[in-house]
């Protein structure tokens, strides 16, 4: 098995690490990974002014469920901006990984899971 990579991985690259975790909180690296999912992940900033965080988790992966997270409202500016978690499908539920990302981003993140196939062209 390959070592973890030495940098941000890309949705296609993903799946020769299907056992590993990876975080990427870089916001130019968590921006460009989202930029390249299909389709691409455009987060708006959280409507609810009790949030401070948006998360959508991508389904269709084959290795992994990539969960694409956006931070607002944090009074530091460095706190606010985007993170991608890149969690195993052989090592978390479709449960453990709606856990894992509200015990990472806070109980108040709003965890909202996608299948994007079901997205329609219009």
């Amino acid at each position: 098995m390959p070592n973890r990579p030495r940098q941000p991985p890309t949705p296609s690259t993903l799946c020769h690490w299907p056992a590993q975790t990876i975080l990427i909180t870089d916001e130019a690296s968590a921006r460009r990974f989202a930029s390249l999912l299909d389709p691409p992940c455009r987060l708006a900033a959280p409507k609810d002014l009790s949030l401070t965080a948006v998360c959508s988790v991508y389904t269709n992966h084959r290795t992994h469920w990539i969960a694409v997270a956006r931070f607002e409202g944090h009074k530091d500016p460095a706190e606010n901006g985007h993170a991608v978690y890149c969690l195993p499908k052989l090592l978390f539920s479709h449960e453990e990984v709606r856990a894992q990302l509200r015990q990472n981003l806070g109980k108040t993140v709003n965890v909202t899971f996608v299948d994007p196939s079901s997205f329609s062209e219009n």
